[in-house]
């Protein structure tokens, strides 16, 4: 039993970890879900519905789901090695540099022909490149 203690713990640990994450997810789905359909009830029963869920419920669902994400992200950073960390450095670089050389280009291209700039290619440009570095990243 107790030469292959650590190797066990650590499994503990991992299994765990990945229970809380899966009921903290399931929570995090719940209230989004809960929380906007009480308010509904509540304004149908007062028979006074509402353009919606308030703006401080609203503001506050979107800070907490924004702390998880971030939660997640940093945790994920931690328990990554050093290869996915480069890996998810260098789709980054090439995110940003996409998004920041397209815009301008976007902006000079809509003067000259008279149309409004989207900035809808641009994120969507880096994004494509983002996933296109890790592909690339991943096939090396």
């Amino acid at each position: 039993m107790t030469e292959r203690w650590g190797e066990q713990q650590h499994a503990k640990r991992v299994q765990q970890g990945r229970r809380r994450n899966r009921w903290l997810a399931v929570g995090v789905v719940a209230l989004l879900v809960a929380i906007p359909f009480v308010i509904g009830v509540i304004d149908g029963v007062r028979g006074a519905p509402r353009d919606g869920v308030p703006l401080p419920i609203r503001s506050a669902l979107i800070l907490g789901v924004t702390a998880l994400i971030l939660t997640y992200l940093w945790r994920s950073w931690r328990a990554a090695d050093e290869y996915q960390r480069a890996t998810a450095t260098l789709c980054l670089a090439a995110a940003g540099l996409v998004a920041l050389v397209v815009t301008p280009v976007a902006e000079l291209i809509g003067s000259i022909v008279g149309q409004p700039l989207s900035y809808e290619l641009p994120w969507a440009l880096a994004v494509v490149a983002a996933i296109g570095t890790w592909l690339w990243r991943r096939q090396r």
